[in-house]
C-alpha cells in the first residue's frame, strides 16, 4: 500500500458533521425549553426571595473566573505603575515642561457600602470590605485616579449573599493645604465596571450566581497628613451606581464610606 505524505492536516470525517449539528441544535432547544428552570419574581440580590432558588445555582463558570483574574491583573498593574512613578520622582523634569507629575497618593482603606433589597421599601444592608486607590496629580491639582474595591454582605435576604468587585478610573481634583505637611481634600468622578458574585441574578429564563455591569462613582475625601509621606484618610464618601440584573429596574444605588491610610510621594 503506498504511503500518503504527511501534510500536517487533520482529516475531517464529513459523515459525522450532520450528527454534530443535530446534537448542537438539540442542545440549544433543550436549553430554551425552560422546563428545568425555576420560576422567580423579584430575584435577589435586589429582589424578593424564592427560597429554593439559591440551591439551583451551579459553580462559577470559567468565563467569570477569567474576568475575576483580569481584575486582579489590573490591580497588580496599578501597583507596578505606582512603583515606576515613585522611582521617577527623583529625576529632573525636562526643560520647559509644564505638564508633569507633581505627586502620587496611594490609599488603603476599610470600605462599607449601604444599599437595599428591591422592591422599593425592602430591607437595607451594609456590605463590608476594602479598597485600594491611586491618585496621580499632574497640573495645578488636576489629575486622574483609579480605584479597586471588593466587599461582601451576608443574608441580604434569607439564604442569599452578595459579593462585589469594582474597578473604576477617572478625573480627580486635589486641593492642598499646609506648608510643612500637606493635608489634601479631593473630589473625583470615576467610571468602570462591577463583577457581582455569590448571589442570585436573573439571566434570561434562568438564574446565575455571577453578573457584570457598568459602574460609576462620584464623591471625595479628606487626607490629614501626619508626616511628609503618611496621612490618615479620615473620611471618604461616594455615591456608587451599578446596573446588575435584579428583575426590577436593574439599577442599584450605594452609599460608600471609607477610612484608612495614605502614602504620599511628592515631586520634591
Amino acid at each position: 500500500m503506498p504511503v500518503q505524505p504527511n501534510t500536517g492536516e487533520i482529516p475531517i470525517h464529513r459523515d459525522r458533521l450532520p450528527v454534530a449539528r443535530k446534537a448542537a441544535v438539540g442542545d440549544r432547544r433543550s436549553r430554551r425549553g425552560g422546563g428545568t428552570c425555576p420560576d422567580f419574581i423579584g430575584t435577589p440580590p435586589f429582589g424578593e426571595v424564592n427560597s429554593p432558588l439559591h440551591q439551583q445555582i451551579g459553580s462559577l463558570p470559567k468565563g467569570e473566573l477569567m474576568r475575576t483574574s483580569l481584575l486582579a491583573t489590573l490591580l497588580v498593574g496599578i501597583l507596578t505603575l505606582g512603583g515606576s512613578v515613585a522611582r521617577a520622582q527623583g529625576k529632573p523634569a525636562a526643560a520647559g515642561s509644564t505638564f508633569q507629575l507633581s505627586s502620587l497618593d496611594l490609599a488603603f482603606t476599610y470600605t462599607t457600602e449601604r444599599s437595599n433589597v428591591t422592591p422599593s421599601g425592602g430591607s437595607n444592608f451594609w456590605a463590608q470590605g476594602g479598597s485600594f486607590d491611586a491618585g496621580f496629580t499632574f497640573y495645578h491639582g488636576f489629575g486622574v485616579a483609579a480605584n479597586f474595591t471588593g466587599d461582601h454582605a451576608s443574608n441580604i435576604a434569607p439564604g442569599v449573599n452578595l459579593g462585589l468587585l469594582e474597578f473604576m478610573a477617572g478625573p480627580r481634583y486635589t486641593l492642598r493645604a499646609g506648608s510643612k505637611h500637606e493635608s489634601r481634600v479631593f473630589a473625583e468622578a470615576l467610571f468602570g465596571g462591577v463583577h457581582g458574585f455569590d448571589s442570585v441574578f436573573p439571566v434570561s429564563t434562568t438564574v446565575s450566581n455571577t453578573a457584570n455591569s457598568f459602574a460609576m462613582q462620584v464623591g471625595g475625601g479628606w487626607d490629614v497628613a501626619i508626616s511628609k509621606h503618611f496621612a490618615i484618610r479620615v473620611f471618604e464618601a461616594d455615591y456608587v451606581r451599578t446596573s446588575l440584573p435584579n428583575n426590577a429596574t436593574n439599577v442599584q444605588n450605594f452609599l460608600r464610606l471609607a477610612f484608612g491610610v495614605t502614602y504620599h510621594i511628592p515631586r520634591h
